[in-house]
């Protein structure tokens, strides 16, 4: 038996005795009642994890987003958040169809995902969000004000080089652009965070719409 398979028994077991179950009972309660509640804990993880998780992408969805933001609100850490906005995708969508844009959002995804902090010890592990569309939201707890730059670069390295997917015998490749918005939170989010970044990329977006120029305004939130 796996760890795993210990673990959801565990949580079986809990669920049994918080909905009224005792411990003697447990451990005469039939098998097929302990497969039955083990079987609906997996479930209910299995759920959670379809929940928070973009199905095209797989990076965590803006649901996801609520929960991690929330957290950090709550322990009033501080934080930076990128929102990103890709330029003229539209397009692409329009000329070689969704499954095309579809490809050149997964590829973009995974090299976003490639160059964001992962630390051994989980403390600076940054994570990148698919918020829905061409959006994508960007979370780096623990980041100092002084790091934002060098984060912001890292992202935008993705946009340097050219983006090639293959369709069949057909090889499309562009160069994307896009808009990026920063926020520094020194003392925690706020309930309002994706709105505050949101807000700053939207009034510099249009300098960048016609480049490939990265704009990037970064605030101070002391709360």
């Amino acid at each position: 038996m796996s760890a795993n398979d210990n673990n959801d028994i565990d949580l079986a077991k809990a669920f049994y005795l918080a909905t009224g179950g005792s411990e003697a009972d447990w451990g005469v309660t039939p098998l097929s009642v302990k497969a039955a509640l083990t079987k609906a804990v997996q479930e209910k993880d299995d759920l959670t994890r379809i929940a928070t998780k973009d199905s095209l992408t797989g990076l965590p969805n803006k649901y996801a987003f609520d929960q991690v933001t929330s957290a950090l609100k709550q322990s009033g850490e501080k934080a930076g958040v990128f929102v990103l906005d890709l330029n003229k995708f539209k397009p692409i969508n329009d000329t070689y169809g969704h499954d095309v844009g579809d490809m050149f959002l997964k590829v973009i995804s995974e090299r976003m995902h490639s160059v964001i902090r992962h630390s051994e010890d989980g403390r600076t592990n940054d994570q990148v969000f698919r918020w829905g569309g061409d959006e994508f939201v960007v979370v780096c707890p623990g980041c100092d004000a002084d790091d934002m730059s060098g984060i912001e670069n890292k992202i935008m390295s993705c946009f340097d080089r050219e983006i090639s997917v293959t369709r069949g015998e057909e090889k499309i490749a562009h160069h994307l652009g896009t808009s990026i918005g920063g926020v520094h939170y020194e003392n925690g989010l706020t309930d309002n965070t994706f709105a505050e970044v949101d807000q700053v990329l939207k009034a510099r977006k249009d300098e960048a719409r016609e480049s490939r120029e990265t704009v990037i305004l970064s605030m101070n939130k002391n709360m």
